[in-house]
């Protein structure tokens, strides 16, 4: 049966249709083939960047998201050996840093926020952190609530100036020296936010289920009025501040929380009075599956320090 000219229009679109979809999937195959034989071509590459390619040929193998993708990690430490000669890629660190601060405000509350690092400049940052950085284990690794001694639910550590140590939850945990890499980004941060620091917590949380109770940071040792800044490195998390006059039962005001997201490579100043009216906590997310590092960097007051006893 002969096609009208309105049937014969339409297979002409539909052939159209066809050899342009043809033309796509070719295209698109051809960009992962040359993204796969650019990875596999690391006879000019140094071990730093053979090893990124690892992450950048598993993303083409199969398409994921950030937080599992940095699950990863695990194989860099096999590849990497602990050693100045094995250092990541780090130049970024050595540039000056100037950023433009957005600010978040409530009653008392003082907080400022900037994605402070690049996607890559974080990673770098993350895996290096990964390999390098070894946690408190041991009696370190607990602190004290309510009269008993629990383990610490996520991985910490602390760096700072000689003599240094942080007393919270009934524990006084020393200060170790500081390593090359976290005295860059202590510069930097000094650098785009005008204060200087002498101490660092790290903590490290493998997943979701690793958190943070509501707390202040409010501890006598701390000089008091000064900011405190926490750089997050890794999967996404949402940090959360409560009023002390609207926390549980014996709320006596209603003040909003505020909850901010905190991005891989993202930087927060927490500025007084916050740390005197709000608490502060990283809840469980069970649905976030990827590591992450943060590094609050802090001004102690050496005379307030309480000499840290190793028989603690």
């Amino acid at each position: 049966m002969p096609r009208t000219p309105k049937q014969g229009r339409r297979k002409r679109l539909l052939d159209i249709q066809e050899t342009e979809l043809e033309k796509l999937k070719k295209f698109k195959d051809q960009r992962v083939n040359n993204a796969n034989e650019s990875i596999n071509d690391n006879s000019s590459l140094g071990q730093d960047n053979q090893m990124e390619n690892v992450i950048l040929k598993e993303m083409i193998k199969k398409p994921q998201n950030y937080g599992e993708s940095i699950t990863m990690t695990n194989k860099i430490k096999n590849m990497e050996p602990k050693s100045p000669e094995a250092d990541l890629s780090l130049d970024f660190l050595e540039m000056p840093k100037i950023c433009r601060m957005n600010i978040i405000t409530s009653e008392n509350l003082n907080l400022e926020y900037t994605k402070f690092y690049r996607e890559n400049e974080a990673t770098s940052l993350l895996l290096l952190c990964e390999r390098d950085i070894t946690y408190n284990v041991g009696d370190l690794a607990k602190i004290q609530m309510f009269g008993k001694w629990i383990d610490i639910p996520r991985k910490q550590v602390a760096y700072g100036d000689e003599g240094l140590t942080y007393t919270f939850s009934g524990k006084t945990l020393p200060a170790n020296p500081w390593p090359s890499f976290l005295n860059k980004v202590r510069r930097q941060i000094t650098q785009a936010t005008g204060f200087t620091f002498n101490f660092v917590l790290v903590n490290r949380y493998k997943d979701g289920y690793d958190y943070m109770g509501e707390h202040k940071d409010d501890e006598k040792d701390l000089c008091s009025g000064y900011p405190i800044a926490s750089l997050t490195c890794g999967q996404e998390r949402d940090f959360v501040f409560k009023h002390q006059d609207s926390r549980g039962t014996k709320a006596t005001r209603k003040i909003d929380t505020v909850s901010i997201k905190l991005e891989h490579g993202s930087l927060l100043l927490m500025k007084q009075p916050t740390n005197s009216f709000w608490y502060h906590s990283l809840p469980q997310r069970k649905k976030a599956t990827g590591v992450r590092v943060n590094m609050t960097f802090r001004k102690m007051e050496p005379i307030k320090c309480k000499p840290y006893n190793y028989k603690d």
